[in-house]
């Protein structure tokens, strides 16, 4: 049966075996997908910007910026806001997606050995364009049905969960087939991955008031947890729920100083 405390205790024992490994692996995708930007700038913002600094200098503004200059102004930035919003998609579409589906590749493969960090990158070989026309569909799906309400875009976004880690061991599946296999998977799991993204708020609230520098750290603990949670969901569909995925992980480590 499904124990949320015995995923993330599983997830605790491999940071013991290899946490480094696994704060690199979380870090170089947090960088390279431009997930720790987000996070920084979202936590950052508020502090650097003083509002009272603003409003003393505006005049100081106001005197050069004649109507010519300002619409000058408004329509570089309109161009600079669009072009970057291209780039970014694109580079989402084309690198962050896949490099995001390296990484659940990376933390499935550690559930059992320890593998290099050459495996963030092993998607980009074979079955790359599939993977990307995949992730890119995912997205789209979950922003439609976010434009619905935004309960069922957070409803179908746990749905889809799990195809990272489906393509990351069976990238060449069709799209049909990776959809059919998630929604299995996921089918009334729904509520339980809720609870188990919830169940890390205690510690991502601990680092907002780092400004971010925490989840530097906590990543890797939540990349290993999920990577758990779709072992479990594995087992469970295949109907061999003798033992949680990962406590044979647990078993092999027990020579291990304080892992027990």
């Amino acid at each position: 049966m499904w124990n949320r405390k015995q995923l993330k205790s599983n997830a605790k024992a491999l940071m013991k075996r290899s946490y480094l490994m696994m704060f690199l692996a979380s870090l170089i995708i947090m960088v390279l997908s431009g997930d720790f930007n987000t996070t920084f700038i979202e936590t950052n913002f508020s502090v650097n910007v003083p509002y009272q600094d603003i409003t003393i200098q505006l005049p100081f503004y106001v005197d050069w910026l004649s109507p010519e200059k300002f619409t000058w102004i408004v329509n570089n930035f309109l161009k600079i806001t669009l072009i970057t919003s291209i780039i970014s998609i694109i580079y989402t579409i084309f690198i962050a997606n896949p490099l995001r589906i390296g990484k659940a590749r990376f933390f499935i493969l550690n559930r059992e050995q320890e593998p290099s960090l050459k495996e963030l990158f092993s998607i980009f070989d074979g079955q790359y364009l599939n993977i990307v026309k995949i992730a890119f569909i995912t997205d789209v799906k979950i922003i439609l049905w976010s434009l619905l309400l935004i309960i069922p875009g957070i409803v179908k976004s746990y749905e889809y969960s799990m195809i990272p880690y489906i393509l990351a061991e069976n990238p060449s599946l069709s799209t049909k087939e990776v959809f059919q296999r998630t929604y299995e998977l996921t089918s009334n799991r729904k509520m339980d991955l809720f609870i188990l993204d919830l169940s890390f708020f205690g510690w991502l609230f601990l680092c907002g008031l780092t400004m971010g520098i925490g989840l530097v750290f906590l990543q890797p603990y939540m990349d290993a947890t999920q990577a758990e949670a779709y072992a479990f969901l594995k087992k469970d569909k295949d109907g061999n729920e003798e033992k949680i995925p990962g406590e044979t992980i647990l078993d092999k480590m027990s020579h291990i100083p304080g892992a027990e």
